[in-house]
């Protein structure tokens, strides 16, 4: 077999080398590729790697190596930070475990890979037990953190300490990856070493700023209608008194800054437990895992949150946290007494001001689970992610086979969920505008036609 080399590799869902559109049907499965002579190398010298596995409390100890890999790493992940891992580590439901690759080439030991990675107590269905990220609900990204100079090599020593580990199960399950052209290229490749096989689904995009790309002083990519809206609705919100904008970094102030934030959020609609998300507050583990994350990785100056207030008060909240040259968007809330003054989109303009001023930051990640709400058109870049099932290589092939039949499933029918309510939502305001609808558009089932479906 000829091995393409990663930098002229295709990314599943471009029409060309490069990054492009994402097609959101795309599924990929990759069967395992043997040469005749065993496992199809990686190129190049083969670096002198050694693989761990270890806990979270042990991770947490491994600060200033930590630092080094995410300047060198090819993404940035927060949610892998060693706080945030044992944060998640105190709530999960299951065993967490902690993936380390060391370089050994050099005089000083140099860690080029971390992954967490959590087993959880409950089993499929098929009784299968599997590895999944990310390790908690609420962080939307599970992509290891990997040297960029040797991506393909780091993931396949992963994939192999796994399979070396006989406690562990053998398929990983990761929801909001990386879909990127360099991770996939290295996730091919360490496939091809490893002898398995992986599947990609539900391929997405979500919005990100890329704030090397724009000029500091660009502002919100938002219309010239919309920017006039926007500037009109600060004006008449300023009228009810003294508008202003904090940016918190101070441990201690962030500390009641977060507290801000939780109360205003559990005064809105995700305090109702509505079937779109629930406040943090309304269960206690999500509101720890918040607190230890946002005060751990405050304590080392990698997060900030920004409220816009009113006389004093918060009526919007944004925290964001950061881990080497990239910021996450984490979460947001408002006062909804204020709707109609959109104080959300006011500080989100405002955090996207800030955001592009700060010149040693390279991107900031939306966090959305999809492409859609009022970020979508307020940042113009994006990121592509996607979900996958990995078989490092000795996993049962009828376990592989079960867990992927219901990854798939699940998938198609939040797909259709989703694709159904977003054509009702456009009924229900053509009916409003007082335009007649077309029954035909805004069918969930676009792909059978009306004349199909009257003769049979």
């Amino acid at each position: 077999m000829t091995y393409i080399p990663y930098h002229s590799r295709p990314v599943p869902g471009t029409t060309s080398f490069e990054t492009g559109p994402i097609d959101t049907r795309l599924v990929v499965d990759v069967p395992p590729v043997h040469s005749g002579a065993g496992r199809s190398p990686l190129p190049g010298v083969i670096p002198p790697l050694k693989a761990q596995i270890t806990s979270p409390a042990e991770f947490i100890k491994l600060e200033a190596e930590w630092r080094e890999l995410v300047e060198r790493s090819l993404h940035p992940n927060v949610f892998m930070e060693p706080v945030a891992v044992l944060a998640a580590a105190a709530v999960c439901r299951g065993a967490l475990r902690v993936v380390l690759v060391w370089d050994d080439a050099s005089c000083t030991r140099r860690l080029v890979g971390a992954w967490a990675l959590l087993e959880p107590s409950t089993l499929y269905f098929s009784g299968s037990r599997v590895l999944v990220a990310p390790i908690h609900p609420h962080a939307p990204l599970s992509t290891p953190v990997i040297d960029r100079a040797m991506a393909g090599h780091v993931l396949a020593s992963m994939f192999e300490a796994i399979e070396a580990e006989p406690d562990l199960p053998k398929l990983v399950e990761l929801a909001h990856l990386d879909a990127s052209r360099g991770f996939l290229a290295a996730l091919e490749a360490a496939s091809l070493q490893q002898g398995g096989r992986y599947r990609l689904f539900d391929m997405r995009q979500r919005p990100e700023l890329g704030i090397q790309s724009m000029p500091p002083d660009s502002g919100a990519a938002v219309s010239k209608n919309r920017k006039r809206s926007m500037d009109r609705r600060r004006r008449r919100l300023a009228r009810l008194g003294d508008l202003a904008v904090d940016e918190i970094v101070d441990a201690g102030d962030l500390a009641a800054a977060l507290e801000e934030f939780l109360a205003l959020e559990g005064a809105g609609w995700k305090g109702r437990r509505t079937a779109r998300g629930r406040a943090l507050l309304l269960d206690a583990d999500a509101a720890f895992y918040a607190r230890e994350v946002v005060q751990g990785l405050a304590a080392r100056r990698l997060a900030r949150l920004f409220v816009l207030r009113l006389d004093g008060r918060a009526v919007a909240v944004r925290i964001v946290l950061q881990s080497g040259a990239g910021v996450f968007t984490w979460k947001s809330s408002y006062d909804e007494a204020l709707r109609e003054y959109s104080p959300g989109l006011l500080l989100l303009e405002d955090v996207t001001g800030a955001l592009l001023d700060d010149r040693a930051l390279t991107f900031a990640d939306s966090c959305n689970h999809h492409d859609e709400g009022y970020m979508s058109e307020f940042w113009h870049g994006r990121k592509p992610v996607t979900s996958a099932l990995i078989n490092v290589g000795s996993a049962n092939l009828l376990h592989y086979s079960l867990v992927k039949g219901q990854l798939l499933a699940s998938w198609q029918m939040k797909a259709l969920a989703r694709r159904a309510l977003r054509q009702m939502r456009q009924l229900a305001s053509r009916l409003r505008s007082g335009v007649g609808p077309d029954a035909r558009q805004y069918s969930p089932f676009p792909e059978v036609s009306s004349r199909r479906r009257d003769h049979r």
